[in-house]
């Protein structure tokens, strides 16, 4: 029998550590007021946060919030595959907006980028994958090349730059110090770097993870509700990664044919086969339920005598 008593969740989650998360609204005037940023720019900044965290979603959440209710987009979202140069940098900053015939150099692309910005009229760019273009160490001098054409570009482009990648390690960063590129924490007025180790339980994360769902699951095949959506906040402790893990495996059950729906049983199942969990399961409502899933799994799998 199991307590059908609505679940008071932000009584619940207060008893968590919270990780204050970035007000899409008034995150760029939140920027202007940060540590360092007026020494270079206004408008450059770096996101960052240990793998699945979720920085790819907050990229585009925050690309697809801006472009909300303009006839054009004014901000677009790129990942950085591994550039060998400046030029490839900028190509790649520059594919949703410039299509290349010929290759050019580095000024010519340079300029191409920033006409194209202004001729359509971006005001925010986010970057993904940033690590791929910023030093780790003082011998690293591509990337140190690359991450201060972050600030040529913010010097020559009437736009926001937005940097997200994952985090090194702490004596690397104040080493580094990234050059020029300015950083901080967004959370506070006197700083300007997410360190996304986890999310509130809140709006936002909703909408990040709608979001996310949207992409993994078809509308009739996810029971979604604020109750489940709690439980996979719960299970994952907020970490993308995780979750996409465990919806992988919900996933399998269903397009087996064991399920008609993503819910509690298959969640269930998944957080103790995919997840390798010995923590309570947040998706166990019924004992007994779970155990015929395991018998049916069982006998399914068993070889034939």
């Amino acid at each position: 029998m199991t307590d059908s008593s609505p679940i008071d969740y932000a009584a619940t989650f207060e008893k968590r550590p919270t990780f204050t998360y970035p007000q899409f609204d008034t995150a760029l005037e939140q920027l202007s007021f940060t540590y360092n940023m007026q020494s270079y720019s206004k408008r450059l900044a770096l996101v960052v946060g240990v793998s699945g965290t979720g920085k790819s979603m907050v990229a585009q959440a925050f690309v697809n919030k801006l472009n909300r209710g303009n006839e054009y987009p004014i901000a677009y979202r790129v990942e950085l595959n591994r550039p060998k140069s400046i030029t490839v940098l900028l190509e790649q900053i520059a594919a949703p907006l410039v299509t290349l015939s010929t290759k050019v150099g580095e000024s010519s692309m340079r300029y191409g980028l920033c006409a194209a910005i202004q001729s359509q009229n971006i005001k925010f760019i986010a970057i993904d994958n940033a690590h791929h273009a910023l030093p780790i160490d003082e011998n690293c001098s591509l990337k140190q090349a690359l991450s201060e054409e972050f600030n040529h570009l913010n010097d020559s482009c009437d736009a926001t730059f937005v940097l997200f990648g994952t985090e090194p390690t702490e004596s690397n960063m104040l080493e580094a110090e990234y050059k020029k590129l300015s950083f901080g924490r967004l959370e506070t007025r006197t700083n300007a770097i997410v360190r996304m180790h986890s999310f509130k339980f809140d709006e936002t994360w909703f909408e990040a993870m709608k979001y996310m769902l949207s992409h993994i699951a078809a509308p009739h095949v996810l029971k979604l509700n604020n109750e489940l959506l709690f439980k996979m906040f719960v299970a994952t402790d907020g970490n993308f990664m995780v979750l996409n893990d465990l919806l992988i495996g919900a996933h399998v059950l269903v397009d087996q044919g064991q399920f008609n729906v993503i819910d509690d049983d298959t969640l269930a199942w998944a957080f103790d086969h995919v997840c390798s969990k010995t923590a309570a399961n947040p998706f166990l409502t019924d004992f007994n339920s779970l155990k015929e899933i395991f018998s049916y799994l069982e006998y399914q799998t068993s070889p034939e005598e």
